[in-house]
């Protein structure tokens, strides 16, 4: 019986080992480890690791280079594209795709009304916002405009990745200027951006400027300055005026001038300018006598000629003196019968140049001039005190622009409303070349005069504006015609020679 039970026993274990037998094999397949996701901008470095092991016991590797590198786990990215990072340790891998965008600039400097694209590569669904729109505002395709000065963040959302770059508007201290010949201004650009700005003219010969925008005005006339910075292009329009300003040192003019003729240095621009002062008492500036004028005639009323001849020496190249200016230039710009009209009376008759006549003769030359006859603001109330006071203002400009004026002063000081012949016997022309750095008049003067006042000063004076007023004659006459002189009322007043 018990071996019965046995043998069913063991035929029933046969049996089982059979069917197992018979039943198909289970494989079990090695489950591939899935990939992680990483998004980067260019530029941009970010650490991966196996956990659990070190990063230097690994092995790292990229599937495109150009676009990710890896060492020891650090990820940096290099050109927009994608690249797949691998991590062998021991048997098992580890994977990362690595997606890489970037973007034309990370800031960049543009002017107002100026607009620059930033081009986004391997970016998708992009967007942009301005923190400061009304700085400079930026459409969803990355065009970015500037409005005012200042500076604005940007920030930009990209295929999942969010980032920000900054733009500049810059602006200059002045983008119009008008400046006086031979000054400098220092032009200055504000912005943030770190770009070096670069300076240009556009005509040198007016205004040259540094590369550090310190502008110097050269000559009257227009140019443009402008400066790069960044992507921007800025301009200032400059406008260059006649200097006002221009004095001549005391200590480069002589204490003594006496002398039949004297030539002195009075700073002008664009350049110094040389006049030649007469003594119109000399022998050397006398008539001969046989051209119909008189011998006589330099001596007593050639103070006009002296005048002419001088300004005419520094504006003309005018070398033929007094006598020159009597005998042959006023026939030719007045005519022969007006001229042998004076010249053919008496010698107590015959007159100088009036500044009417003076005027003519600089225009024959191309002389700009302007003939005041009247104290300005006294064309109807007369010679006063503001009348003075606006002509010694109208003067004292004019001389620090470089240029002289023609005056006419009487024997009588119409302020004290006595006669003193401190500047004249009766009336007496004389020509003011310039300012002295002590604000002094240079004075031209053909005659000799109290040297008690004076002291040893012949052909040059230095005085006041102020007292030269006292003893000038205003002319109420608009209309006089005269080319020699005909009294107060119509040949007074003074002449500015090449206004500015």
């Amino acid at each position: 019986m018990k071996l019965i039970k046995k043998t069913a026993i063991l035929l029933s274990l046969v049996v089982m080992s059979c069917l197992c037998l018979m039943l198909p094999l289970k494989v079990h397949a090695k489950a591939k480890v899935k990939a992680k996701k990483v998004k980067m901008l260019k530029g941009k470095k970010k650490k991966i690791r196996v956990k659990g092991v070190s990063p230097k016991k690994v092995k790292w590797t990229s599937s495109n280079k150009k676009a990710a590198t890896v060492k020891n786990g650090v990820i940096t990215a290099k050109k927009a594209g994608s690249s797949t990072i691998v991590a062998k340790y021991r048997k098992k891998k580890y994977y990362w795709k690595v997606k890489v965008v970037s973007v034309s600039r990370k800031k960049v400097t543009i002017s107002q009304s100026q607009s620059y694209k930033f081009a986004v590569k391997n970016g998708k669904n992009t967007s942009w916002k301005s923190a400061y729109p009304s700085v400079a505002s930026i459409t969803d395709e990355g065009t970015v405009t500037g409005l005012s000065a200042g500076s604005s963040t940007l920030t930009c959302v990209t295929n999942g990745i969010r980032f920000t770059t900054r733009v500049y508007v810059a602006s200059l201290s002045k983008t119009d200027l008008t400046m006086e010949a031979e000054r400098t201004y220092q032009l200055k650009v504000y912005y943030k951006g770190g770009e070096k700005p670069t300076f240009s003219s556009s005509d040198t010969t007016v205004a040259k400027v540094t590369k550090s925008g310190l502008i110097t005005a050269r000559r009257e006339g227009t140019a443009v300055i402008i400066c790069k910075v960044g992507k921007a292009k800025l301009y200032c329009s400059l406008t260059v005026t006649h200097p006002t300003n221009i004095v001549t040192p005391r200590s480069s003019l002589p204490d003594g001038s006496a002398g039949d003729r004297l030539s002195v240095v009075i700073n002008s621009f664009p350049v110094d300018r040389t006049y030649t002062i007469y003594k119109q008492s000399a022998n050397v500036n006398k008539n001969s006598g046989s051209n119909g004028v008189p011998k006589t005639y330099m001596p007593n009323h050639g103070c006009s000629a002296c005048a002419m001849s001088t300004v005419l020496s520094a504006y003309h190249g005018f070398t033929g003196g007094p006598v020159y200016m009597t005998e042959q230039t006023e026939k030719s710009v007045f005519g022969t019968e007006v001229w042998t009209r004076n010249y053919s009376k008496s010698d107590s008759k015959q007159n100088p140049i009036a500044l009417y006549g003076m005027s003519r003769i600089l225009n024959a030359c191309g002389i700009r001039n302007e003939y005041v006859r009247c104290f300005p603001g006294g064309e109807t109330v007369g010679r006063t005190s503001a009348t003075a006071a606006a002509a010694v203002s109208q003067i004292t400009g004019h001389l620090k622009t470089g240029n002289p004026v023609i005056i006419v002063v009487s024997k009588k000081n119409w302020k004290t409303n006595k006669i003193d012949k401190k500047w004249a016997n009766s009336y007496h022309t004389m020509v003011l070349m310039g300012m002295t750095d002590g604000g002094k008049v240079i004075v031209a003067d053909s005659a000799d005069r109290d040297s008690s006042v004076f002291g040893n000063q012949k052909r040059i004076k230095y005085t006041t504006m102020n007292s030269l007023i006292s003893y000038m004659i205003s002319s109420n006459n608009l209309t006089s015609t005269g080319v020699y002189w005909s009294g107060e009322n119509s040949s007074g007043g003074y002449i500015l020679v090449n206004p500015q």
